[in-house]
């Protein structure tokens, strides 16, 4: 405010340090923002305040799936001077999707659960401390990997002699030339895979992985 005093004002925001844009804005209102009274709602008038009840409203009632575009072409026919231009057109679409959401026709939502060959596989790793497997007297401690294909039930289980990481995972599902029981049975491995939360070189495996 003091160099307003003999530079312009783009001049006094550059020696304050901060923009041309937030010096016009600080000489409409010298308020801090942090005093300012937040205003929450609509700042401005709707332009569809007169017009939605009486024109709009009854068109989407009786067809649900007008297009925004084709209800601002009928405000425009009915009231060219209003609306002589397409300025309203976003608003017009931000209202019916409001509209459709709140008070349209109920949408069928269908979530497919049919399995496709090879899509998907599923593996979990199972401690079998219970089992009180021991070699020569001695116990065996050790965790069982157990993989299934959802869609041929396809099943397989091996020993893991670790703890529960992707390389052990890796061990027991990719195709090895060392012939592992999924190698000949198998034959490959699935296009998708889901599994636990795993970790591979300190980082986390997603549970879902190609």
């Amino acid at each position: 405010m003091t160099d307003l005093q003999n530079h312009s004002q783009r001049t006094a925001a550059a020696r304050a340090g901060f923009s041309e844009r937030t010096a016009r804005r600080f000489d409409a209102d010298p308020t801090p923002p942090s005093h300012r009274k937040i205003i929450h709602g609509r700042t401005v008038a709707d332009p569809l305040e007169d017009y939605w009840e009486n024109d709009l409203l009854p068109l989407l009632v009786k067809d649900s799936a007008l297009q925004a575009v084709t209800l601002l072409r009928h405000l425009q026919g009915a009231h060219p001077l209003e609306f002589p231009d397409d300025r309203i057109r976003r608003t017009l679409k931000r209202r019916v999707r409001q509209w459709r959401a709140l008070s349209g026709p109920e949408c069928c939502i269908i979530f497919r659960q049919t399995p496709e060959p090879g899509y998907m596989g599923q593996s979990d790793f199972t401690h079998a401390d219970e089992l009180g497997v021991t070699i020569a007297g001695q116990p065996f401690p050790h965790l069982l990997y157990h993989s299934v294909m959802v869609y041929s039930r396809w099943e397989y289980v091996g020993v893991v002699l670790g703890g529960e990481s992707f390389t052990a995972l890796a061990e027991h599902l990719a195709p090895t030339p060392s012939g592992r029981p999924p190698d000949d049975k198998l034959g490959g491995v699935p296009q998708n895979h889901r599994t636990d939360s795993l970790s591979f070189g300190g980082q986390k495996v997603p549970r879902t992985f190609r």
